[in-house]
């Protein structure tokens, strides 16, 4: 007797289903923190926009001092979208967080039920193992007995 067939390809099925929500989430993480990447990076072009600018204004470059208030301008409203982006994708990536673990304790609870199952026909094993040999070791008697 082995476990049934149903609950073996319903591990199976657990397992797969938690191995595709465990990547859907390293995928929604990876966009997320490229999403806050792209935040960061847009930061340091407006600081560097910024620092052209007022070098410009100091050496009376207005051309310097106008591209780089545009190009500061430019990367405020790119971290304005970004930091749009980032909020629905934050909720994405824990609603897939939550799947993943959700999937990963149905997983869970199968296998405790296939483990349980083993258990018990291991146990059932050992004492029909032990029945055979108790059975054995009487007839075995009743015959020496038989025979004096």
């Amino acid at each position: 007797m082995s476990v049934s067939r149903p609950i073996s390809r319903l591990l199976q099925v657990r397992a797969l289903e938690e191995e595709r929500r465990r990547l859907e989430l390293e995928s929604s993480l990876k966009q997320l923190d490229k999403l806050e990447q792209r935040v960061l990076e847009e930061v340091q072009r407006e600081k560097r926009s910024l620092r052209i600018s007022i070098e410009g204004a100091a050496k009376g470059s207005q051309v310097n001092r106008i591209a780089g208030l545009v190009a500061s301008r430019m990367a405020r409203d790119q971290i304005g979208i970004l930091k749009q982006q980032i909020g629905p994708a934050a909720v994405e990536t824990e609603q897939k967080r939550e799947a993943y673990l959700n999937t990963r304790l149905q997983r869970r609870q199968v296998e405790q039920i296939v483990e349980t199952a083993r258990r018990r026909e291991a146990i059932e094993e050992r004492r029909a193992s032990q029945q055979e040999m108790d059975d054995l070791s009487r007839r075995k008697r009743s015959q020496r007995g038989a025979s004096h």
